[in-house]
C-alpha cells in the first residue's frame, strides 16, 4: 500500500484494484525474486505507455530503500502546469529518502535508526577498516538482511508444488485414476530448491583481524540460511567452529569462538591448516555442488611447498574454489606475497570481501551458482 501511495503521488493512477491484482499475482510469482514481482507490478499497476517511466522511477527508488516511511501526501494543484509526472516522480522520490523523524523517533531506540537509501548505499560501499564501532554494527545489522534474502538457486529436478508451477501429468493421472471421476484434478510441480554445500576457511591471524571480526558475522548468516555449511577459521593451525555458529545468540556463539581460537591475531602458516582442512573434510568434499570459500590476504610465514600441494589438492576435490581477499579493492593490488602467489593457479574466483557491496556480490554469485571472473 506504500508503494501504490508513492505511486499515485508521483503522478500515476493506481487503484486499489490495480493493488488487490498485484496481490493475486503473488499466489504465482515468488516475492523474493525482484525481476518476477518488477514484471507483476509494472503490468497490474501501469495502464498506458506514459506511465512506464514514473513508475520504473518510484520502483527503484522506494524497494532500493531500507526504511519502510510511508510518504505524506501531497494535494494536486490541477491548473498548476509545473505539477507535471516528470516534477512529481522527482518530488517522490526524494521524500522517499528523508526518514520521518517527527513520526518514527519514539518508537527507534538509540543506535537502531533506519538509514535512508543514499546513507545505506554509501555504508555498503565503506571499508570495513575505516567504520567506526557504530557503523560495524549497523553494517552488520545490512548484512544480517542481505544473507536472510539468500534464495535457493533452482536445480533440474522437480518437486511437488501447491497451485504454481508447470503441470504434473504422472501424479495428475494417477490420482484421477485412482478417484474416478469425470474431471481432472490438477497438479502441479516445481523445480526443486538446490541447496549448496558450503566449506568456509576464514584467515584470523593479525593482519586480518579488522576484517575477520565482521567476516565471522557473515559466515554465521550463512549457516543459519544453509545448512550444509561447515567452517573453520585458522592462523597457524585450523579450528573448527561448525558446531558453535549452531548457537541462536549470535553474541555467545562470536565470544565462544573467541575463547576456542587461540591463535587468534597471530601468525599464519596457510600449508599447513589447509592441510588439516583437507584431511578433516576430505569425506564432504566430493560431492557435485560443493564450493569452498577462503578468507584471507595471502600473507603466510609457511612452507610454500606444503600450500601448493594442499591447494592443489583441495581444487582437485571440490567443485568450485573460492578465494576472498581484503586487499583486492585497491586499483594497484597485485597478488605478490608468498601465500596469494601460491594459490592463484588453483583458485577458480578471486574476489573482494572489504565492504557490504563485495559480500552481495558473493551472495548473488552462491545464489546464480555460475562462476564470476576470476582476477589474475
Amino acid at each position: 500500500m506504500q508503494f501504490s501511495h508513492a505511486l499515485r503521488q508521483a503522478g500515476l493512477p493506481v487503484s486499489p484494484a490495480n493493488l488487490v491484482d498485484l496481490c493475486d499475482c503473488l499466489r504465482f510469482v515468488d516475492i523474493r525474486d525482484r525481476r518476477d514481482f518488477h514484471a507483476a507490478a509494472r503490468a497490474t499497476l501501469v495502464s498506458d505507455q506514459d506511465g512506464l517511466g514514473v513508475f520504473e522511477s518510484v520502483f527503484d527508488a522506494f524497494w532500493n530503500s531500507s526504511e519502510d516511511t510511508e510518504p505524506k501526501p501531497r494535494k494536486r494543484d490541477p491548473k498548476n502546469r509545473d505539477d507535471a509526472p516528470g516534477r512529481r516522480t522527482q518530488t517522490a522520490v526524494s521524500q522517499l529518502h528523508v526518514l520521518a523523524d517527527d513520526e518514527r523517533g519514539s518508537k527507534n531506540k538509540p543506535g537502531n535508526t533506519p538509514l535512508s537509501w543514499s546513507q545505506s548505499g554509501a555504508l555498503t560501499r565503506k571499508d570495513f577498516k575505516h567504520m567506526t564501532d557504530e557503523e560495524l554494527e549497523t553494517a552488520q545489522r545490512l548484512l544480517a538482511r542481505m544473507v536472510a534474502l539468500l534464495p535457493r538457486a533452482p536445480s533440474r529436478r522437480q518437486a511437488p508444488g501447491a497451485n504454481r508451477g508447470s503441470l504434473d501429468l504422472r501424479r495428475m493421472l494417477r490420482a484421477n485414476a485412482l478417484s474416478g471421476t469425470d474431471g481432472l484434478e490438477l497438479r502441479y510441480r516445481r523445480p526443486r530448491p538446490q541447496h549448496p554445500r558450503l566449506l568456509l576457511l576464514c584467515d584470523v591471524s593479525g593482519s586480518m583481524e579488522r576484517y575477520s571480526r565482521f567476516l565471522i558475522n557473515f559466515i554465521y548468516g550463512l549457516r543459519r540460511q544453509i545448512t550444509r555449511t561447515h567452517v573453520a577459521v585458522f592462523a597457524t593451525r585450523m579450528t573448527e567452529i561448525t558446531d558453535v555458529l549452531n548457537q541462536s545468540d549470535i553474541a555467545q556463539a562470536l565470544q565462544e569462538v573467541g575463547d576456542q581460537v587461540r591463535d587468534w591475531g597471530g601468525g599464519t602458516d596457510i600449508g599447513r591448516c589447509l592441510q588439516a582442512f583437507n584431511d578433516r573434510f576430505e569425506d564432504r568434499m566430493h560431492h557435485a555442488h560443493t564450493t569452498v570459500i577462503i578468507l584471507s590476504d595471502g600473507w603466510d610465514r609457511g612452507d610454500a611447498g606444503r600450500m601448493r600441494d594442499e591447494i592443489q589438492r583441495l581444487n582437485s576435490a571440490v567443485q568450485r574454489l573460492i578465494w576472498l581477499n581484503p586487499l583486492l579493492s585497491h586499483d594497484a593490488y597485485q597478488p605478490l606475497c608468498q601465500g596469494m602467489r601460491t594459490a592463484m593457479p588453483f583458485i577458480d574466483d578471486f574476489l573482494p570481501a572489504h565492504n557490504l557491496e563485495s559480500l552481495e556480490a558473493l551472495l548473488r554469485q552462491l545464489r546464480s551458482g555460475t562462476p564470476a571472473l576470476a582476477v589474475h
